[in-house]
């Protein structure tokens, strides 16, 4: 499911669901959960081209690989939208993903990247 999209691609609820659900099994083998968030569901019709998804780990009693290393194993290139201006140091990693402009957020339980 990694293809080039067209930026601002629209996507639909269906398609950003169909997008968690390809995404959650491949990063659940490396102990990750998906979590579909952001504007897609403040409204009725989906998005304007970009997706927003939480990654997180389903156990914090293993280990799992830190965000950049999680790409790097699914094959996807990303650039670093790192929000240094909120407080609760969250980490945006974009990707193409399934034809989508896709924001993946990922909590920080440290500095890592």
């Amino acid at each position: 499911m990694k293809d080039t999209p067209e930026k601002n691609t629209p996507i639909t609820h269906a398609q950003e669901v169909a997008l968690c659900r390809t995404l959650q099994q491949e990063v659940q083998p490396h102990g990750y959960h998906v979590a579909l968030t952001g504007s897609c569901l403040q409204k009725d019709e989906g998005s304007k081209g970009d997706v927003d998804v939480g990654l997180y780990p389903y156990s914090t009693l293993h280990a799992t690989p830190a965000p950049a290393e999680l790409l790097k194993l699914l094959g996807l290139p990303w650039s670093d939208r790192t929000r240094l201006h909120y407080t609760d140091s969250k980490l945006v990693l974009n990707v193409t993903y399934g034809g989508f402009n896709t924001d993946l957020f990922f909590l920080r339980l440290s500095n890592e990247t």
